[in-house]
């Protein structure tokens, strides 16, 4: 019988989250040695909880300024031409500049790598979005490659979370390595009516937790909920409002056996108000019930090794 679980992943995507509309103005958020504190204090204070994560790393995030020279024709073929990788533009346009911070970051890789039990899994290697409508296959497989001449990304028994959760081209991923990806839910966040209706979900303190994932050759994680990034007017949400949310998560799922996933954006941690403070206060609750075995901590690797068919297993 399925047993209630937890799930924490972090998309580490740095500016390539958001190469699509990065500014001047996010600067400050990204400067290397602040991004870099956010990553050292997420370990530690899941480590003060003994609790263990999934961080997907953007490929190309964790390079150095070194290694990224010495590589820059094979990751980014036809520099000059922007349909090759349009999701790179930004960066090409920063590098010009001189401007590193947010875009290579492997001292923030390498503050999780050092830390056992968690799990390395991969986020795109540029970010850009892995769907059928935004890539072709050719783009998609140089994509994988990329991430493939990583040595983070080269075993296999893989997870991925897709770039702005938009699930693409799935039936390609064992050919590389993966077994499992996040599932996605879908809000709309392109119209005004479909961002009111997210802001609402984040006061709605009676959310559900997720049904566990089915057997397959390719494992679905359950999608789990954003953590509120308090910034905008998002920081008008009461913290109190948010704890009440996930504690009710975290008791509906071990009533109901269910699935308990947290993600959340390591960068949201930099420019969000008290967004440590809000994290911590959740993880203490999910600390005490992992302690008392009510629910049962893992990563997406080891939640999705349950349901994997045992043909299919990379073990």
């Amino acid at each position: 019988m399925p047993k209630a679980t937890c799930l924490i992943s972090f998309d580490c995507e740095g500016k390539w989250g958001i190469a699509d509309w990065v500014s001047a103005s996010q600067h400050e958020y990204f400067c290397h040695d602040r991004l870099t504190g956010v990553y050292e204090q997420l370990v530690q204070l899941l480590g003060r909880y003994e609790l263990k994560a999934t961080f997907a790393f953007v490929g190309a995030f964790t390079l150095s300024p070194e290694a990224y020279r010495e590589q820059k024709e094979r990751y980014f073929p036809d520099w000059d031409n922007p349909a090759v990788n349009p999701w790179s533009a930004a960066f090409k346009r920063e590098m010009a500049q001189g401007i590193v911070d947010g875009w290579l970051n492997a001292d923030a890789f390498n503050a999780v790598a050092a830390c056992p039990g968690h799990e390395i899994a991969a986020h795109g290697f540029t970010h850009s979005p892995l769907h059928e409508s935004w890539v072709s296959e050719p783009q998609f497989r140089h994509e994988m490659e990329c991430l493939k001449s990583l040595p983070a990304f080269q075993r296999k028994g893989l997870t991925i979370v897709y770039p702005r959760n938009l699930v693409g081209y799935a039936d390609l991923l064992p050919q590389y390595g993966f077994m499992a990806y996040r599932e996605a839910l879908k809000p709309d966040r392109t119209t005004l009516k479909g961002r009111i209706v997210n802001l609402l979900d984040e006061i709605n303190i009676f959310r559900t937790s997720q049904v566990h994932a089915q057997e397959g050759k390719l494992v679905k994680v359950p999608a789990g909920f954003v953590l509120n990034w308090r910034f905008g007017v998002r920081k008008k949400i009461p913290i109190r409002i948010t704890l009440r949310r996930w504690d009710h998560l975290l008791r509906h799922a071990i009533r109901k056996k269910r699935v308990f996933h947290l993600w959340a954006h390591p960068h949201n941690f930099s420019s969000g108000e008290h967004m440590f403070d809000q994290f911590e206060r959740i993880i203490e609750k999910l600390a005490e019930a992992s302690k008392s075995g009510a629910i049962i901590t893992m990563t997406q690797q080891e939640y999705a090794r349950q349901y994997l068919m045992a043909e299919d297993r990379p073990f």
